[in-house]
């Protein structure tokens, strides 16, 4: 799907909300195909949402390390 996005000059945006009630292992299976996917160098965005703790805490649990890296906005 993201290959057919790229043939067309789009790509996909995904977001989760609420992120401290998104089970843990499944945002990790997320973070990490979507790692995968920027690797390939696919048109793909993350977005997650949450309070400062659960980010703070999601980030701390080891996901995947360009989660670290990424870009955060407080908005306080």
């Amino acid at each position: 799907m993201l290959r057919v996005l790229e043939s067309k000059g789009t790509g996909l945006g995904h977001t989760v909300d609420e992120i401290h009630a998104v089970d843990r292992t499944e945002i990790s299976q997320l973070a990490a195909d979507v790692q995968h996917f920027i690797r390939d160098g696919l048109p793909i965005g993350l977005i997650f949402a949450g309070l400062p703790s659960a980010v703070s805490d999601l980030l701390n649990e080891g996901v995947a390390t360009f989660l670290r890296r990424a870009d955060r906005i407080n908005l306080h």
